[in-house]
């Protein structure tokens, strides 16, 4: 016959250590989470104090020898921490999914004037062919000249065009639409209907995985490879 079970008792020491243990991690986390949210521009001084609290609260728990309700505490603070990361991971990637997308639309919009204007041996702003090449790795700020030199070329064709009774009846609808307000990018969609070209899933999922990239490393030989890609 076995003998009876030694069941080890834990000493406080030891489940003080473990709890203050579990309080670094915590720590580890908000440190984490504070450099991305930054790193983003989406720091809060609510965010950073409520995750402050959490952890003098923790340590006031360990002070008073509560140290399940610490530790628990520790394992509640550390998931909140790790989804919030996770959160703004997903808000920056889907905004540059978004930025890209735009970018490319006023590429795609680009070319297609400098198509048209060649086809009719219009000549071609220096503008233009600026945006064709350069709005991919554009500044920021640009995009919003080059969406307005775009929406007036864009307008100011049209308005020709159908002077000259050279538009199709829905290129004149279009043109109608353009001049009441519409913008560039209804145009660009519109192009991609009415001209039966369309942009394959494939290089849908490649915008995606082309904006996690840029998100998610910044390291120099991967924005020298988004700068190719581009």
């Amino acid at each position: 016959m076995s003998g009876p079970k030694v069941v080890r008792v834990v000493s406080k020491a030891e489940r003080i250590a473990d709890c203050y243990n579990q309080l670094e991690s915590v720590k580890s986390s908000f440190n984490e989470w504070y450099k991305f949210a930054k790193k983003h521009d989406v720091l809060t001084s609510d965010g950073t104090k409520e995750i402050e609290k959490q952890i003098l609260q923790i340590d006031h728990l360990i002070n008073r020898e509560k140290f399940e309700e610490a530790n628990q505490k520790c394992t509640k603070a550390i998931v909140q921490i790790k989804q919030d990361i996770s959160r703004i991971r997903d808000d920056v990637i889907a905004k540059a999914e978004l930025e890209r997308s735009i970018r490319m639309k006023l590429k795609y919009t680009a070319e297609m004037l400098v198509s048209v204007f060649n086809k009719n041996n219009y000549p071609i702003p220096n503008e233009l062919q600026k945006i064709v090449l350069s709005v991919l790795n554009a500044d920021e700020s640009d995009l919003s000249i080059y969406k307005d030199f775009l929406d007036n070329i864009i307008t100011n064709y049209l308005t020709e065009a159908a002077d000259k009774n050279k538009l199709t009846s829905g290129q004149r609808e279009l043109a109608t639409q353009l001049l009441e307000g519409e913008s560039h990018q209804n145009f660009a969609d519109w192009r991609l209907m009415h001209d039966k070209e369309t942009i394959a899933e494939n290089s849908q999922r490649l915008n995606k995985l082309l904006a996690e990239l840029s998100v998610l490393d910044e390291t120099p030989n991967t924005q020298a490879f988004l700068e190719r890609a581009n």
